[in-house]
């Protein structure tokens, strides 16, 4: 009868314990100090290629995680119609943007097979773009360490008191008539200067 209470309450020490450390994992993720130091992880699935647009869509959600922005910027970039010229802005760094995975239907792509040799390559390559990059982080780590980190943000405008672009159906306008006007001068070109075909000389 001992021996049970004593199992019983290593039991229920044991259950205590694991409940306290996950409230506490819970209660540091949630609240603990972020840094800037910090990276996030977005993933982005398009069936076209997007790459400036992924770079855009983090812009905004940069200047609205520094309280720049509201969050309804977003809802309000979407609307075409209340707003079909957009504010001018810088776009987000193309550094981090990686093709992650591709989808094509099978009957469309015939792929290359994957063999030990390929897959060995593939992972020697990456591991020495990793170390030399994380070699180069840590360098820099260590001399921007000292300074803290900073906190004047550059001066911010406000999204819609910036210049706005063109709607795209100018943008697509002035473009056609770049194209025809290049080709103007092409057609033109090539009517003042014919290219005549050089007799072979005589021998």
């Amino acid at each position: 009868c001992y021996l049970l209470f004593f199992y019983f309450l290593l039991f229920c020490c044991f259950f205590v314990y694991y409940c306290f450390l996950s409230l506490f994992d819970i209660f540091f993720f949630f609240f603990k100090q972020k840094t800037a130091y910090e990276m996030l992880r977005s993933l982005v699935g398009s069936e076209m290629c997007i790459r400036d647009r992924v770079r855009c869509m983090m812009a905004l959600l940069f200047m609205v995680g520094h309280k720049q922005e509201p969050p309804s910027l977003i809802s309000q970039m979407l609307n075409v119609e209340t707003h079909p010229r957009k504010p001018q802005y810088v776009p987000a760094s193309d550094a981090p943007l990686v093709l992650y995975d591709t989808g094509y239907p099978d009957d469309k792509v015939q792929w290359l097979p994957r063999t030990a040799d390929s897959e060995a390559k593939l992972a020697d390559r990456s591991h020495g773009l990793w170390a030399r990059h994380m070699l180069q982080s840590a360098a820099l780590f260590g001399l921007v360490e000292p300074f803290g980190v900073p906190q004047i943000l550059p001066k911010h405008i406000g999204m819609w008191s910036r210049n706005l672009e063109d709607p795209v159906e100018l943008k697509f306008e002035n473009f056609r008539k770049k194209q025809e006007k290049k080709q103007k001068n092409l057609d033109r070109a090539a009517q003042e200067n014919p290219v005549a075909s050089a007799a072979p000389p005589e021998k």
